[in-house]
């Protein structure tokens, strides 16, 4: 499980999110939006550190899990910076809520 930083090239915004397979996400957050996205960090941390992510930086909320861009919030990723996972490391399949797993497809 994970919390990951990413941030939509468009306009700039973070999702602070949470996921048990990050690229899985990754790749249906692209899909669903027609968006790019920079990866800025993802660490190991489950719904709960996610909410607390969500608590602390709940003053650039801009809207559900996107954030400005603000200085606390893009200190806070560097501060983390020794604590991020490798997404080569990351599981590729995720289980779904009826316990089959599915083989996560990279996009292009």
């Amino acid at each position: 499980m994970v919390v990951y930083f990413v941030q939509r090239e468009s306009d700039g915004a973070i999702k602070i999110g949470f996921s048990g397979c990050f690229e899985y996400r990754l790749n249906n957050l692209k899909s669903t939006t027609g968006e790019k996205f920079k990866i800025l960090g993802i660490i190991e941390g489950d719904r709960e550190i996610e909410k607390e992510m969500h608590l602390k930086f709940g003053n650039s909320r801009i809207l559900g899990e996107w954030f400005k861009p603000s200085d606390s919030l893009l200190s806070y990723i560097i501060s983390r910076k020794g604590d991020f996972l490798n997404l080569a490391d990351l599981p590729k399949t995720r289980k779904r809520d009826f316990g089959i797993s599915a083989t996560v497809l990279s996009m292009p």
